[in-house]
């Protein structure tokens, strides 16, 4: 596609078509933040609840389509051009699920610019929901917050003193479309070690400070990644990002450093 959808009015297409597929740069969004050039590993989680095609004999078939993109990729699918691609193919037949699988591997391929992207059909004895430990959530915190506009220096540290690695969560996360302003709500775990502690006061108005900002769920990852990186220097960081469903689709940025971060793909929460 020629043109961003996102914002339009466009008609369904139900029968298979790759052009509809727009693609954005993840250079683009990253220069914005200051990435230069990636220090750190990934992928993007794409979990589409809505797919089907027809098999041989006609019936529909309806799965869970799950996308796994690396965060190396030189572009990012934009996610209305996603479902409307997706949708093309309800009126389409193929013999087996094997190769909805491959044309839909090579078609997004192309279009992202990377060769390791992994696409699954979820099933139900893999689907789980994560539980989040109740210790580590700072969302219970009783803070006054005034900052609803993007501030970094919101965070604040301390010492560190016994090296320990630590892991927050907060279901408070709130970014914003960049193109409709359409609001998209989520879960956020950071994990790290480092000489310093994020209080935990200081991070849940970090990220609330967000709740205005405007951007892709991936920038919005990534924004997240490096500003906590560039205040702690950390030995270890991971940022992963669960946003609830728009169009049938959520999407999952998660980043690490280093890349050695175990790779599940199969975390839920409740609101996804």
């Amino acid at each position: 596609m020629i043109e961003n959808p996102l914002g339009k009015k466009i008609n369904f297409i139900s029968n298979y078509d790759a052009s509809l597929l727009f693609a954005i740069p993840r250079g683009i969004n990253r220069a914005k933040i200051g990435i230069d050039e990636p220090f750190f590993g990934g992928f993007d989680v794409w979990n589409c609840y809505e797919f089907s095609y027809l098999n041989e004999k006609g019936k529909p078939i309806t799965k869970v389509l799950k996308i796994v993109c690396p965060a190396d990729s030189e572009n990012i699918v934009e996610s209305k051009s996603l479902k409307l691609y997706l949708t093309s193919f309800s009126m389409t037949t193929f013999e087996h699920q094997d190769d909805v699988l491959e044309v839909i591997k090579n078609d997004l391929s192309k279009i992202l610019n990377t060769r390791y992207i992994k696409l699954f059909f979820d099933t139900k004895d893999k689907f789980k929901y994560t539980t989040i430990p109740h210790n580590k959530l700072i969302d219970k915190l009783d803070v006054d917050i005034k900052e609803y506009n993007l501030n970094p220096s919101i965070l604040q540290v301390t010492e560190n003193k016994k090296g320990k690695t630590i892991e927050k969560y907060s279901t408070l996360l709130k970014t914003n479309c960049p193109i409709t302003n359409q609001p998209d709500y989520g879960v956020v775990y950071i994990k790290y070690k480092s000489d310093f502690m994020i209080t935990d006061e200081s991070l849940l108005k970090y990220i609330v400070s967000f709740r205005q900002y405007s951007d892709y769920h991936e920038s919005c990852c990534e924004k997240i990644f490096f500003d906590i990186f560039n205040l702690i220097k950390p030995e270890l960081l991971v940022v992963k990002c669960f946003y609830t469903r728009r169009g049938g689709i959520d999407i999952n940025p998660q980043r690490f450093f280093p890349d050695t971060e175990n790779e599940d793909f199969y975390f839920h929460y409740w609101r996804q």
